[in-house]
Formats: C-alpha cells, structure tokens, sequence
C-alpha cells in the first residue's frame, strides 16, 4: 500500500455509532493536526516540494466536499469565476440543474411548492353561457391537472409548453410539452417566435414545427430579443445550493461535537526503514478498529500514547448560523413570495406575517392572471364560441388572508358601509333568512342616525 492510499484508507470513518480512529505517526504529524474530523475525503493531493529527499519530506493537503452538485459538479462556494459567467449561459443549459435542485434540495423545493400552492389550492370554475360546455372539457381532458404541471415547469425553468389538438375548429385535447426538447429562434424585427420540437418530445426523431396559434408558451418573466422566458431559479440557484451546502456542513458540526476521535501517538524510532514504519502502523490500526466504546480497554507502553481529541460534546460549540443563513434565505423567500416571518425562529410576531402575506398577494395575484389570460385566449375560444372566463375561487375560511379580509367587511357592515346584500353575494353565502340578525341595517347601528353617519 502506498502512502496515498494509506491516508485514504486512514481517513475513512467507520459506522457512524463509532469513533474514527486515526494513526499519528510522527512522519504525517502536521497533517492530521489540521483535518477537521468527521469529514468526507473526496481527494489526497501530493504538494511538490523540490527539497524533498524521502518520503518523510512530502506534504499532504485534505480537501473536503460538499452534499449537493451545481452545474454538474461537487458544490464549491469559492468558484467565484463561474458564478460571475452564469449570466452568458442560456435559460435551457440550466434545466437540468433546476430539475437536481427541486428534486433534491429541500429549500428549492420549499419555495416551488409553497407557491404552487398559494396559486392553485383554491381552484377555479369558469362564468358565462359557455362555462358547462368548458368545465366538462376540463374534467374529460384532465385540463386542470395539465395547467399545474405545465406552470409549474414554468415556475422551475421559466418555460411551461402546452399545446392544443383541434378538429373542426373544436378543442378535442391538450397535452404538457416537455421544455427541454423545445427550440426556440426569436426574430429581432418582427418579434416573432419559431417554435420546434425534437420529435415526439420525447428527445427522438426528427425537428417537427409547432403552431404558434395552437401553442400556449407559459412564461413568468421575458427580456428583451431573449426567446426563452427566465426562471425564478435563475437568480437564485446559487444561494439555494449554498442553503443546502450549509446544511450539510451543520449536520457534518453537529456530529463532529458529539464525539471526540481516537488519537494514537506512535513511537517509530526503532525500526529501520519507512517500509517497516509503515507496516507496524497498519498492525497497530488493525487492533484499534476494536476499540469502538468506552467498555474496551487497551494496553501499551509507556512510549506510545492514546488521547481523544479534543472533548466531543462536553466543551464543544457551534457557530451561531441563524444570523449569517437570514439574509441569504430572505432575498431567496421574497423572490419566491414566501413571507419571510413564517420561517424565521426569531423576531417574527403576527403582525410582521400579516403585513408581509399582504405584499405577496399582489405577487400571486399577478401569476393567477397570466394563467387565466392563457386559458381565456387559447383554450375557451376553441371549447365554445360564447363568452365564458375563468373565475378564482375564493380560498377557504381558514386562510388567514380570507379571515381579515371578513372581519374588515362585517366591521363595514356593522358601521352601516357595507349592506347584507353585498357582503352575501361577495362571500356567496347561501341566506335562508337567519345569516343576519337584521339585514335591514347594522346590528348596532342608532335608529336616530342614518347608517352612513360612522356609527
């Protein structure tokens, strides 16, 4: 065995109910003193020293690795050049990166599907003379569930595709198009996009041409002569893999203190050669795999020295991360619409969430329209010729928002604002006489003054 692959073979840790156990000879001393334990070793890089003249004068340096991958590659928060070129890359170069995160990232998928939520969980029904003949399309054609999946690509890689099969001018099926099998060539004088897919969409055969006309190409953001829209990812990828980088490191801490590993001091000055050396700190490696709990003892002369190092839980501290991780992950939570005083540990207090769910609803608010703008243009028209649009319906009572926003109108009513009819038809309360003590006028109001006066 060499000496590379006896430091990989020394560093590697046992079972995790175990202490690593490391052997110090004098010859890699200064090494050791420097590894943080416990830590994955992804590679033993040799420093050249031209002055070296034996083994003994060779220097090893220990890198560590990282839970997660970005573009392909183990994390690294020091890949400053990269990060400050993502912005020459196309939207479709980071599908794949944005398929790991969500699929693998907690934090990543947390804010997509906390949005998703926030946008869909309501639902919606469609109004006017066409709403039966629409609303029993969508549930022979599972619309609704096909809307979700295309926008929520549309929310992961900027692009959501959808297209519609039509015969005699009547919309017979929709289907998801996977983004990352569709072209796009953006013509600068016209505005005009051209879209091609790679075969079936399934990444074979040949190019076939979309109809544009027949196309819904969902899209969050768009830039100026950029064919492809932009992710919310895209600005943010980097600080959800760094959240999670981060995470990992935590839970690396979080083990380091709760024990102390096995140090053996060796005294090799008896043998001959590095040879021998290296064969007697194998021997004694072997005999201290069985050292594993505080039931073993073991026996060895006063030259030799076993010692834990440092303390393990007893005097070990970790860094305070709350307050480095709350900007990071406030800049991501905000670009998301998440509120920020959901998560926090500290500070938060209701009214800072209220004002702050607030905010967020002109957020959602805004991505609910650009789904009813894509159904209303391209889908009913092709379902009925009447006049027919997509209603949000209401959330539910228990939504915090829909609760405020009830208090303030019984508060209307109660000031003579706001009549019974009003808030019956807004609320869609189904009356059957008993819902209001007197609908005629406020519970409170002073029989001697009109019901406008602010009672």
């Amino acid at each position: 065995m060499n000496i590379k692959e006896r430091i990989k073979s020394v560093f590697v840790s046992p079972e995790p109910e175990s202490n690593p156990i490391i052997i110090e000879p004098k010859m890699i001393k200064p090494l050791i003193k420097a590894v943080p334990i416990p830590m994955e070793i992804s590679s033993v890089h040799q420093i050249e020293d031209r002055n070296a003249t034996s083994v003994n004068d060779l220097s090893y340096g220990v890198q560590a690795t990282s839970i997660t991958t970005f573009r392909g590659e183990t994390f690294n928060p020091y890949a400053f050049s990269t990060f400050r070129n993502l912005y020459t890359y196309s939207e479709p170069s980071f599908y794949k990166d944005y398929d790991n995160s969500t699929k693998t990232n907690p934090f990543s998928s947390m804010v997509l599907e906390y949005l998703m939520r926030e946008v869909f969980s309501a639902g919606f029904h469609f109004e006017g003379p066409g709403a039966k003949p629409t609303e029993d399309f969508f549930v022979l054609d599972n619309t609704r569930n096909k809307i979700e999946i295309a926008f929520r690509e549309a929310l992961k890689k900027g692009n959501g595709f959808m297209d519609v099969t039509v015969k005699g001018k009547k919309l017979v099926r929709t289907r998801v198009l996977d983004p990352q099998y569709i072209n796009i060539e953006f013509d600068l004088k016209t505005g005009d996009r051209k879209y091609t897919q790679q075969g079936t969409g399934l990444g074979q055969g040949p190019m076939v041409i979309l109809k544009p006309d027949l196309l819904i190409h969902m899209m969050l953001r768009e830039e100026v002569g950029v064919p492809y829209g932009i992710s919310l990812f895209r600005s943010n990828i980097v600080f959800l893999t760094a959240l999670m980088d981060v995470g990992g490191d935590i839970m690396a801490a979080l083990k380091r203190v709760a024990y102390a590993p096995i140090i053996a001091n060796l005294d090799l000055d008896s043998y001959a050669d590095d040879a021998e050396k290296e064969k007697a700190m194998d021997a004694f490696a072997t005999k201290l795999k069985n050292v594993q709990s505080s039931t073993n003892n073991f026996t060895i002369d006063k030259k030799h020295k076993l010692e834990l190092l440092g303390q393990g839980g007893a005097g070990a501290r970790l860094l305070p991360t709350n307050d480095m991780i709350e900007p990071i992950l406030s800049v991501v939570l905000l670009n998301f619409g998440v509120p920020l005083g959901m998560f926090l540990q500290t500070g938060a207090n209701k009214s800072i969430i209220d004002e702050q769910r607030a905010a967020m609803q002109r957020f959602y608010e805004e991505l609910r329209n650009k789904i009813k703008y894509y159904v209303e243009t391209r889908m009913i028209p092709y379902v009925t010729g009447r006049n027919t649009i997509l209603v949000w319906n209401k959330p539910s009572i228990t939504n915090l928002d829909v609760q405020n926003a009830f208090k303030i109108h019984i508060t209307a009513f109660e000031k003579g604002l706001l009549s019974a009819e009003y808030i019956k038809e807004h609320w869609d309360i189904d009356d059957k006489g008993s819902t209001f003590a007197n609908p005629n006028k406020p519970a409170n109001a002073n029989p001697d003054k009109p019901p406008t006066t602010g009672n």
